[in-house]
């Protein structure tokens, strides 16, 4: 069986959509105030994920890290404002994206 290249791409996209937008909608049901949202991949070529970061989350994760540090929480908040690996939300429902991972 020949299978057209672009085929198998515009194929792969398709699921990584799917995957990212239940991943979200899912997400989205906690009812936080989102104001970063992303779709990610490693360096390393591994599957896609998404991460994201919420106010409410940002507040409370600000505060867990300030507290370990002794920093105060709105330095921790301005370091972590936009690190898609440092919050709650990386890689949530990664099984989502289980079609697209290499077995």
């Amino acid at each position: 069986m020949i299978i057209n290249p672009m085929q198998e791409i515009e194929e792969l996209a398709a699921e990584i959509a799917g995957a990212g937008r239940a991943s979200f909608r899912t997400l989205f049901e906690n009812g936080e105030s989102y104001y970063y949202c992303t779709l990610f991949t490693t360096g390393e070529g591994h599957a896609p994920n998404i991460s994201a970061w919420s106010w409410e989350a940002l507040e409370r994760e600000a505060g867990r890290q300030g507290e370990e540090s002794g920093t105060p929480g709105s330095t921790i908040a301005e370091l972590i404002k936009w690190s898609y690996a440092d919050l709650p939300y990386c890689c949530f429902r990664d099984e989502d994206f289980a079609k697209v991972k290499l077995p």
